[in-house]
């Protein structure tokens, strides 16, 4: 039988791992974006395939930054319709999962967040091949 405190341990355990997975998707597709770049560099556009072309054209760090520190200000301001529009315009999501993340803005940290943005930016580049 559970009780609350091995139910919370476990779910402890359970976000511990999700976000590792979550930092190390996060750094396979720097690795990737890294590799795709030189190789664009070094051989040209006509060596890479779509997927890779795709994959250099998604956003950066400092984009991803950029749409944080919009979104952050916005949410600041109160503004929760308009970060969620923002949000939903650039990611392609539902208004329910824009009105989601937005209504959590504030749990996690801003490094999670712009990590969370960066995934979001590759993965919907990668889908929309």
């Amino acid at each position: 039988m559970f009780t609350s405190q091995s139910s919370f341990y476990g779910l402890a355990m359970l976000e511990a791992r999700v976000e590792r997975l979550e930092h190390a998707l996060a750094l396979s597709f720097s690795t990737m974006q890294t590799l795709a770049e030189r190789l664009q560099s070094k051989f040209g556009d006509e060596f890479l395939g779509s997927d890779l072309k795709l994959l250099v054209a998604t956003d950066t760090q400092a984009e991803s930054a950029a749409t944080f520190e919009i979104l952050d200000r916005l949410i600041g301001e109160g503004q929760q319709p308009a970060a969620a529009r923002l949000f939903r315009d650039k990611f392609g999501v539902t208004w329910d999962e824009a009105h989601f993340f937005v209504d959590r803005w504030g749990i996690h940290s801003g490094k999670e967040k712009i990590r969370w943005l960066r995934l979001m930016h590759c993965i919907r580049a990668l889908e929309s091949r």
